[in-house]
């Protein structure tokens, strides 16, 4: 319980240094504010559930462990994102 005290006091702490450039980013973000809000905890739900049932399959089983083949599955996908992020052309185009 005291960490995650210090947790949340050290985030508040970060907020509020930050704030001007908190602020300005955030102005930049609105009508998307909303949206990011609730697709995160919608985002990590989701993300929870698609490893816990990719771990369970039986396949995975023979080669690595459950647990294996969760952190398998989330490097993949951080992997993709990372790409997505440095690519500079749009999905589908060569340019």
């Amino acid at each position: 319980m005291i960490a995650v005290i210090v947790a949340l006091t050290v985030i508040a702490a970060a907020v509020w240094y930050w704030r001007a450039g908190i602020n300005g980013w955030l102005n930049r973000l609105k009508g998307w504010r909303t949206v990011i809000v609730n697709a995160i905890p919608a985002a990590l739900i989701a993300a929870g559930q698609i490893v816990e049932y990719a771990a369970s399959f039986p396949l995975w089983e023979s080669i690595m462990s459950p647990q294996a083949a969760a952190w398998t599955l989330l490097g993949f996908n951080v992997a993709n994102i990372l790409l997505r992020v440095q690519t500079t052309t749009p999905v589908g185009r060569r340019d």
